[in-house]
């Protein structure tokens, strides 16, 4: 039976629904509740998203403190901001700059 409708096959092959139908099937799914299984299953998704990302996309980062010279590395702006409560984009700015945020950090891009 896989076989039978696949491609152009399938009867709605090439065709999309109207937006009135597509809100009209969002409409019945809205409030219904999620089982545990379901619920489990979006947050490993989720997660599993969200550490590729960082593994991927991230721009890994090295945090020098300046007064104790302790070296730190991140494998993402965004988790080097989470750490130290700064934002993503200050962090960047101060990069781009070359220049120590608040006499405290200096931030280079770096590999872990």
């Amino acid at each position: 039976m896989r076989g039978k409708y696949t491609g152009e096959k399938n009867p709605f092959y090439g065709k999309t629904h109207p937006d009135e139908t597509k809100l009209r099937m969002r409409a019945a799914k809205l409030g219904l509740p999620l089982t545990q299984a379901h619920k489990e299953k979006l947050k490993a998704i989720t997660t599993f998203n969200k550490e590729y990302n960082v593994r991927t996309k991230g721009m890994p980062v090295i945090v020098i403190n300046v007064l104790s010279k302790e070296i730190t590395h991140y494998p993402s702006l965004r988790e080097a901001g989470k750490a130290l409560t700064i934002d993503k984009k200050t962090i960047s700015k101060y990069i781009k700059n070359q220049k120590v945020y608040l006499q405290l950090y200096l931030f280079k891009i770096g590999h872990q």
